[in-house]
């Protein structure tokens, strides 16, 4: 290869993300990196709907990363169902963004009403 090949991936910024988004539940995951010098990372996430007409599904991911650069963290939760006016309501939402050096381990389960009814779950769980 030419060296002007090697100069100009050199100069390219380091990006990785991934955003999951599960439309019965009326979830999304967002997890980016960029500008990173180091990233060790091991993520997993898994989308399901076990029965779309009665609302049951479920978005999980299990994230666990450290690095030397910038991170980007962000979950919402929507009702499914609109009202009257086609909004659907903000159920709850989350984003955290970190530069320098971090450590990052999250479990977050969002899940459909009719599953969590007699359930009790936290929907983001830091570890230490």
């Amino acid at each position: 290869m030419p060296e002007s090949f090697y100069a100009a991936m050199a100069r390219m910024p380091n990006t990785e993300a991934v955003c999951v988004k599960n439309y019965d539940v009326g979830a999304s995951i967002t997890e980016a990196y960029w500008n990173f010098d180091y990233l060790n990372k091991e993520t997993q996430m898994v989308s399901r709907t076990y029965n779309s007409t009665e609302g049951r599904a479920i978005l999980e991911a299990s994230i666990n990363s450290e690095g030397i650069g910038q991170a980007h963290l962000a979950w919402q939760s929507k009702d499914p169902i609109h009202d009257n006016r086609g909004h659907h309501a903000l159920i709850g939402e989350s984003a955290e963004d970190l530069t320098g050096v971090f450590s990052i381990g999250r479990f977050i389960l969002l899940w459909s009403n009719s599953i969590a009814a007699n359930s009790t779950s936290l929907y983001e769980l830091p570890c230490p």
